[in-house]
């Protein structure tokens, strides 16, 4: 009976373990920009890799957060 209650715990645990790892990227942030223009100032914080693509563009000096 032990051996059952143990072989039970351990495929819960994998099961468990499985789906954490799969529903993780979910959650996982994706590298944003900080990009500051050089010559007039402005800042734009928390852009998006593909708005950072734009700013670059127009001149605008960008930094991975």
């Amino acid at each position: 009976m032990k051996k059952r209650i143990s072989v039970l715990l351990a495929t819960v645990a994998v099961m468990t373990t499985m789906l954490a790892v799969s529903v993780a990227p979910a959650f996982a942030r994706a590298p944003h920009w900080t990009c500051t223009h050089p010559e007039t100032g402005a800042v734009a914080v928390d852009m998006p890799s593909n708005a950072k693509h734009f700013f670059f563009k127009e001149g605008f000096e960008c930094v991975k957060q």
